[in-house]
């Protein structure tokens, strides 16, 4: 009877162990991913600038909106966020969707610049994979919009559409990262290294496989409970 006692006792301490060790590692992993996010998206700026004219806001704009805000958006539902592990899920909740409106804001931004910028130097819009992989994310990120709007509002099938909602902006942030990647790999090896450029490229990639990796499996359970 001490002997089961013991043993369940040995066991209760290293069942605590292991979840003091994985409050850790994520606690880790989540600061090395804000430390990387803001360390990249400072670098597309500054290297945006070498040059300065109206198209080094596009990247900005784009960096910042999708990289900063959005990533964010999604990290903070993180198991044990280091930034919101002590908030109410209403008030996560409320930071996600101004996260996302500042990220849309400075996508349209960004957007608008660049088109405005074509259209000066007289270049032809959306033939490059880069520019044509940024215009569907961009659709995709104004309909995942709309899909949070209307996820606030008493209408029928809600679930059904926050399904939808989640979806879409999961596609949206994943084509928005391949287009931000084809952009650094486009653009800043002309000022930089291309090892400096495949660095970006890959902590980027990181990044947002630990961002997307949580909303996935949230977006999995919600499917399983429709």
């Amino acid at each position: 009877m001490t002997s089961a006692k013991i043993t369940s006792s040995e066991k209760s301490k290293n069942s605590g162990g292991d979840n003091k060790f994985q409050t850790l590692a994520w606690i880790l992993v989540q600061s090395l991913c804000h430390g990387i996010i803001f360390a990249i998206v400072f670098s597309i700026i500054w290297y945006s600038f070498v040059d300065y004219e109206l198209f080094s806001f596009h990247p900005t704009c784009f960096s910042i909106g999708y990289f900063l805000f959005i990533t964010e958006g999604f990290l903070i539902f993180l198991p044990n966020s280091v930034v919101t592990r002590n908030l109410k899920r209403q008030t996560i909740v409320k930071i996600h969707i101004a996260l996302q409106t500042l990220g849309f804001a400075f996508i349209v931004s960004g957007f608008v610049i660049i088109i405005v910028h074509k259209f000066n130097k007289g270049y032809s819009h959306f033939v490059t994979p880069h520019s044509i992989t940024g215009l569907v994310a961009v659709i995709l990120t104004a309909l995942s919009t709309l899909g949070g709007i209307t996820t606030r509002l008493k209408v029928p099938n809600l679930a059904r559409i926050k399904l939808g909602h989640n979806f879409i902006g999961l596609l949206a942030y994943g084509v928005a990262i391949a287009a931000m990647c084809m952009g650094v790999w486009a653009e800043l090896r002309e000022v930089i290294k291309e090892e400096w450029c495949i660095v970006i490229i890959v902590l980027t990639c990181v990044v947002a496989a630990v961002a997307l990796a949580n909303a996935l499996f949230s977006f999995i359970r919600r499917v399983k409970n429709l």
